[in-house]
């Protein structure tokens, strides 16, 4: 008896470790999220095409160390981190037509091997904070590219909010919870900002209006328009309420703030800024 609980012992600590085993961190593993993060800083500092003037003083404002931690294996295949390190390498040697062609052989890697290194990261304080003067830092034409190549995210808060009742509805359980913090966010984003104090304010009134709409019914294919319009109105006054008298321009500001808040919060956006100053 005792032999076999020795050997019952034994067997389950050899599948504990190789189960440890499997889920390690391995160096290429933070290789290949670390590179994902340079990638969009180089990229997003090339758009924006600062003077050296303007990399000096936007050194001062970068956290040199944001510490990440990977809580999830990324999946991904030896043949995608070379094409990534490819791309990384054409973004900084200025040959747009090879990062263009290698894209788009990465994307056909990640749709036939099913990749999967999607990391998120806190967008910090002192970014919120830094992100104001990094704004006021740039030139006009600076801005207005950045603007461009961002502009699908910039959206109406009221317009976000009414897709929501509109949708929601016909939505399966998991797209309305992928939805759901999508548009929470968004709205948030854009009448807050970096503003904490403001996000503190309206998130719970955000949150409980989206949790309302996510108890709808949904409709008829055949439903009327006075069908919908009634399901759609005791939200329309809330929706409005919510967003208040925010004007245009303080949306695109609260967006571009917290896009370059975000950036300052990227692992990577150092190092990117220390290669894209030797150019």
């Amino acid at each position: 008896m005792l032999r076999i609980l020795m050997v019952l012992l034994f067997t389950f600590v050899v599948n504990t470790n190789d189960i440890l085993s499997q889920q390690a961190i391995k160096v290429t593993d933070k290789e290949v999220v670390d590179l994902k993060f340079e990638v969009d800083a180089i990229e997003f500092l090339l758009i924006l095409d600062l003077e050296k003037n303007q990399k000096e003083i936007l050194k001062k404002l970068v956290i040199e160390k944001i510490s990440f931690e990977i809580l999830e294996i990324p999946k991904y295949t030896e043949e995608y981190l070379k094409k990534l390190r490819s791309i990384r390498n054409a973004l900084l040697e200025d040959n747009d037509e090879l990062a263009d062609d290698l894209r788009l052989k990465l994307d056909d890697i990640v749709e036939k091997n099913m990749i999967e290194v999607d990391y998120v990261y806190e967008v910090n304080e002192s970014s919120k904070v830094n992100s104001k003067e990094f704004l006021k830092l740039l030139r006009v034409d600076q801005l207005s590219s950045l603007i461009s190549f961002n502009s699908d995210e910039f959206k109406s808060p009221l317009r976000m909010l009414m897709d929501a009742v509109r949708e929601f509805p016909d939505l399966a359980k998991d797209e309305k919870q992928e939805s759901y913090d999508e548009i929470l966010e968004a709205v948030i984003i854009s009448l807050a900002g970096v503003d904490v104090e403001i996000e503190k304010k309206i998130r719970k009134e955000i949150e409980l209006f989206l949790d309302d709409v996510l108890k709808l019914a949904p409709l008829k294919e055949d439903a009327k328009v006075k069908e919908k319009q009634a399901q759609n109105k005791p939200f329309v006054e809330r929706a409005k309420k919510i967003v208040g008298g925010i004007g245009v321009m303080e949306i695109l500001q609260n967006n571009v703030e917290y896009l370059l808040a975000k950036q300052l919060s990227n692992p990577q956006f150092a190092n990117a800024l220390s290669k894209i100053s030797k150019k």
